[in-house]
């Protein structure tokens, strides 16, 4: 399934913390594989089996949002009123959409996009052209999104409104009289998430905009929702709040700010920061990958869970296309480890592949004080001692005679 990311991310100021380079050895039975994830120099970027190196899009600056409908069509817009469209092998040269910067797109299928401006006009793309400017709002608009497959849109405004479209405009509906709205995802016609800079979550119903602190004293800058029952929002401290009918606590994912994210699936999500990070979203969070220094994001979406497109403040875009390597041999797959924030709860597994399952997963030295590890390979707790802290995991499997495979890890708490 395709959600359309069409909000405008707010990034705020990127935190100083420092980075941890994480060092992968497999020891397998019959052979060993040794994986260096490289740092990445300042000034560098570098490209993984996962994401694309960077490539220049836009020329004169700051790509502002980017919407993924399929894999091989996105389209991204800038500061400028511009638009480039993503035809699954480059970017198209751009094509003048509107006078003023456009803040936000979504494209709820390759024939139908909706991009938004500092004006406060609205304007549709439909296959082959965009359409002339179209909204009742004499406000800046600074996020858009539109349902999957169908011709529905909500759009927000910079003095707390929110309007819809479907055929046309409503008029601008005051929803949020303490932040500043930020994002907002549709997943239906009837169910849409706002994200305000104030840890408010308002969702459409189909008519009103309630609203839920879900996230107090943080900037939300992004919202994606899969479907109306599964939703993942980011704030500006490194954390995710996840929806599955009702709003879960915080949970660290990183240690920057986090800029964007787009979830394909209930199963999937991606998120990017202000540091030229990204992260995925399968089950639990990955560490973070340097795929854009020294660069900061603005937006990501994801049109499924093999292919993403990011976009950054320097007119810069990044894909996410991860190559499946086929596992016969036992191996610890999970790359790193999220860090996180002392007494935040935390919850991250680490998964295995080959050999005979089931795994039988065992630490070697201790992890950070109050995390644990089982034997199905979950870390989780409340880490409560500020630092870095390195240790091993080794899984066992179930053959005769028994292989075995580790990996070095390292959680930072902050």
């Amino acid at each position: 399934m395709s959600e359309p990311q069409g909000s405008r991310t707010i990034s705020p100021k990127p935190m100083k913390v420092a980075r941890v380079v994480v060092f992968v050895a497999m020891a397998l039975a019959c052979m060993c594989v040794v994986i260096v994830v490289n740092a990445v120099k300042p000034g560098e970027a570098r490209a993984n089996s996962s994401w694309s190196a960077p490539v220049l899009v836009d020329s004169s600056g700051n790509l502002n949002a980017v919407s993924c409908a399929t894999t091989s069509f996105c389209v991204a817009v800038d500061a400028g009123g511009y638009s480039f469209t993503y035809n699954g092998t480059s970017w198209q040269p751009k094509v003048l959409v509107s006078p003023n910067s456009l803040t936000g797109v979504s494209c709820a299928s390759p024939s139908f996009c909706m991009a938004v401006d500092t004006a406060g006009n609205a304007w549709a793309y439909t296959g082959s052209s965009w359409g002339g400017s179209s909204s009742n709002d004499s406000n800046a608009l600074i996020a858009v999104s539109c349902a999957s497959g169908t011709s529905f849109c909500a759009a927000l405004d910079t003095n707390g409104d929110a309007l819809t479209y479907n055929g046309s405009w409503s008029m601008p509906s005051p929803i949020d009289g303490v932040g500043t709205l930020n994002a907002v995802s549709c997943a239906t016609a009837s169910f849409c998430v706002a994200v305000d800079n104030g840890g408010h979550a308002l969702t459409f119903n189909g008519s009103t905009w309630p609203s839920t602190l879900i996230d107090g004293g943080q900037t939300l800058p992004g919202v994606s929702c899969a479907a109306a029952s599964f939703c993942t929002a980011v704030d500006g401290g490194g954390n995710a709040v996840t929806f599955t009918g009702t709003w879960g606590l915080p949970l660290s994912i990183e240690s920057h700010a986090t800029a964007g994210v787009s979830c394909a699936t209930a199963s999937f999500c991606a998120a990017v920061d202000v540091a030229g990070n990204a992260l995925t979203y399968s089950g639990s969070w990955s560490g973070t990958d340097l795929v854009d220094s020294p660069r900061i994001f603005d937006a990501v979406s994801c049109a499924s869970p093999s292919f993403c497109a990011a976009v950054d403040t320097a007119g810069f875009a990044v894909l996410y296309a991860p190559v499946v390597v086929p596992c016969v041999a036992l191996a610890i797959t999970t790359p790193s480890l999220p860090d996180t924030v002392a007494h935040a709860h935390y919850s991250s597994p680490v998964a295995a592949c080959g050999g005979v399952a089931p795994y039988k997963f065992t630490k070697i030295g201790p992890l950070p004080k109050g995390l644990r590890l089982s034997k199905s390979g979950l870390i989780s707790g409340y880490a409560r001692k500020v630092g870095t802290v390195s240790f091993g995991v080794r899984v066992t499997d179930k053959a005769r005679p028994k292989h075995t495979a580790t990996s070095r890890f390292s959680i930072t708490v902050t």
